[in-house]
């Protein structure tokens, strides 16, 4: 597998050093060989029998368009999961992972909880949290029936029970559903304003109303999550959600405005304000 793994990468290199450094070319090689379709016995052998060039051309001309690898190979990894993905969800950050991470080490001895999950995407933190907590009840909701169907792709590899809600977060009847313990989100955050921040992959692949919320108002989804935790959390519920970190300011005060109390802000890996959990105050 060495071997293979020195002729994918020169081989990688002589096409790609225009765009990518040595270190982003490694990482891209070791991306592709640890993907479920390289690790496959029939794989080995076809790099081994057929030329270097053969197999990997199609990659690269891909990549040469700036698609992202994971759109490529239709797989991203996730905490210990290998997803499906492809351009109807956005591709699964570290950054989500943390905030997984969050909620497991707050919750890991609770049972039967509710949890919604609200703009599933790929379903990389309901599958997760499901495997984790298989009497939790999870619910994972997105606008987009494209998305939903990636997600039930992702939940049925896993063996995971989770119910997929195609709902307008935005506009639905809150009235019609239950009560739930924990409300998490990673929603759109991205004002139009921002766009030039973004990388030319995200921006020509990845889903624009996963990134960009419909409204002018780049605040609305939190304001709207707020609002429903009130109606339909439990007491003492709690609400997860990623921030655009150049408003965490804002979307903190949005929730203590709205009443919740034990309001944290977490920084991620890079020290960026991305994280935040708050409770529900008690209602009687």
């Amino acid at each position: 597998m060495n071997d293979i793994k020195q002729k994918v990468c020169q081989f990688l290199k002589l096409h790609l050093e225009v765009r990518y450094n040595d270190s982003e070319i490694e990482e891209l090689t070791n991306y592709i060989l640890k993907s479920d379709i390289f690790k496959s016995e029939y794989m080995v052998e076809l790099v081994n029998s057929r030329s270097i060039q053969t197999v990997f051309s199609p990659i690269v001309s891909e990549v040469l368009k700036g698609i992202p690898i994971q759109y490529i190979l239709h797989e991203a990894y996730f905490m210990d999961l290998v997803l499906y993905v492809d351009e109807s969800v956005l591709i699964p950050r570290p950054e989500t992972e943390e905030l997984v991470y969050w909620i497991q080490s707050d919750h890991k001895y609770k049972t039967k909880m509710k949890l919604w999950d609200v703009g599933t995407g790929s379903g990389c933190m309901a599958i997760h949290l499901k495997k984790c907590f298989p009497d939790w009840s999870i619910s994972a909701l997105d606008i987009d029936v494209d998305a939903l169907n990636v997600a039930k792709v992702n939940a049925n590899k896993y063996e995971t029970q989770i119910e997929f809600l195609e709902l307008d977060f935005l506009n639905f009847d809150a009235s019609e559903y239950p009560e739930i313990n924990i409300l998490v989100s990673n929603p759109p955050y991205i004002g139009q304003h921002e766009k030039h921040l973004m990388s030319t992959g995200t921006l020509s692949f990845e889903p624009s109303k996963a990134l960009f919320p419909i409204s002018d108002d780049h605040l609305i989804f939190y304001k709207h999550l707020a609002d429903y935790g009130q109606k339909k959390l439990s007491k003492y519920g709690y609400i997860y959600c990623e921030l655009n970190e150049y408003y965490s300011d804002q979307i903190y005060e949005i929730f203590k405005q709205s009443g919740y109390q034990d309001i944290e802000v977490k920084m991620d890996m890079q020290g960026k304000a991305r994280m935040l959990r708050c409770r529900k105050e008690r209602n009687d």
